[in-house]
Formats: C-alpha cells, structure tokens, sequence
C-alpha cells in the first residue's frame, strides 16, 4: 500500500511537534473513523474543523507521522455533531478510498491507535501504561517496561520458471 501513495512522502519519524490549525486530526471509535466522503474520495477533519467541538483538543492529542511534511494527529474525546459532513467510517473503506495516500495515512493511524488502546496496561506488572513524550511507545513508570509497536511485515513472491513447461 506505501507503494500506492506515490508522489507523496511517507515520514514515520516521530516529531512531536504542537499541531496547527490545518493539520490532520484523525478520530477513531472502535473500528471507525472520523471522516469526510465525497465523491471525490475522502478527508480527515483539520484541528480547525474540530476545535469548537473539544476546547482541549490543542493539548490531548498524539502526534502520528507526517505526510509531505503536514503532520497526522490522534485526537480523542470529541463531540461529535450528529448532522456534521464528517461522518463515522468503518476503517475496511481504507481498502478502496481514494486519495490512496489519505487511506494510507487512515490505516496507519489505525494500527497506532490499536496499538496505543491494548496496550493501556502493562504486560509486565499489570500498572497503567503511559505514553512516551520522545518515541513511539508505551512506558510503565512503576517497572520502566517500555513496549513498542510491533511490526508484521509479509511478503508475496512468485517464483517463475520459464525455461520449465
């Protein structure tokens, strides 16, 4: 899927840096996200197009990665409009929305933010975990377990033997 999100640029440093009123704001309840749907393809909500309805969304937030340098953020604890244009999607959209690069950025927060919620506790004492403030990861201060997301790549091949009928 990286493959698909070409011209942009992937940047998975971890720069957590304050977000602006522009920049990417990405919602999730369950396996849904907060978006916009048109035809067109789709959108996430700037921290501008949610500021009204959190007062603390320029201070609870997790900063993500960035695409051709406009960074992604995972909010929570909004209040959403019931008659608003963005709307609650099932995250399986990613599979076929387009702009390819926003449904990257939309399944890679996914993943972050499932990686974040199971891991609320550790795994070593059972302590409430909490988030680094200098890497993508998850720190229990009572035991300094540090957990960091787990990456599961796979690989399809075809070896092809054309000299063999």
């Amino acid at each position: 899927m990286i493959q698909d999100i070409a011209p942009h640029q992937y940047n998975n440093a971890y720069k957590p840096v304050p977000p602006k009123k522009d920049s990417f704001a990405l919602y999730y309840e369950k396996r849904t996200c907060l978006m916009k749907k048109s035809e067109e393809g789709m959108t996430f909500p700037t921290f501008a197009d949610l500021e009204r309805l959190n007062e603390d969304i320029y201070e609870n937030y997790t900063y993500l990665f960035s695409i051709d340098d406009k960074p992604f953020y995972l909010v929570n604890d909004i209040n959403r409009e019931r008659l608003s244009v963005y709307t609650m999607e099932n995250t399986e959209v990613f599979r076929t929305i387009q702009p390819r690069y926003l449904a990257f950025a939309g399944i890679t927060a996914t993943q972050i933010n499932r990686f974040r919620l199971d891991r609320k506790f550790c795994g070593r004492c059972g302590h409430p975990t909490v988030p680094s403030t200098t890497e993508r990861a998850c720190i229990c201060p009572e035991c300094g377990q540090i957990e960091y997301p787990k990456i599961s790549p796979a690989v399809i091949i075809a070896i092809v033997d054309t000299e063999r009928d």
